[in-house]
């Protein structure tokens, strides 16, 4: 038999003040570890886009302006020799870290078949069928132009 008091209102009041303080810090904690993960989302995405180019045949020059952190925008300047240049701009579906990856993966994608020195419709007709075949259950859709 125990001889402690019977718990009163004031011990269950106390009792969830604590569980909400717990709550509360665990919220926190999820949140810090949420911000620091967008933030490196956010500056993966910023490596995407291209410095200003300056050569003797074209000038390109990129401005973005996000909506939010992150989004699912890029593009691209590259040159596959001296004289020929590739320019591909994609803007993925929604932001956040979904369709920033996205774009992410599109852009790797888009750099690997440039250094095969695949044509822009090659490109596009094999990038249309890698989305297709990798990612038409997410419910994502891309432009894309080269």
């Amino acid at each position: 038999m125990s001889t402690e008091p019977p718990p009163t209102v004031g011990d269950d009041v106390e009792q969830l003040h604590r569980r909400i303080a717990n709550l509360e810090r665990r919220l926190r904690q999820k949140r810090w570890t949420l911000d620091r993960q967008l933030a490196l989302a956010a500056k993966v995405h910023g490596s995407l886009l291209p410095k200003a180019v300056r050569d003797e045949r074209i000038h390109v020059d990129i401005r973005y302006l996000p909506i939010e952190e992150v989004g699912g925008d890029y593009c691209q300047v590259l040159f596959s020799d001296p004289t020929t240049c590739y320019i591909s701009v994609c803007d993925v579906t929604g932001h956040g870290i979904g369709p920033g990856l996205l774009a992410t993966r599109v852009s790797s994608e888009v750099r690997y078949h440039i250094s095969r020195r695949l044509g822009p419709h090659e490109i596009v007709r094999i990038l249309n069928e890698f989305i297709c075949d990798h990612f038409e259950e997410t419910g994502l859709f891309l432009t894309f132009v080269i």
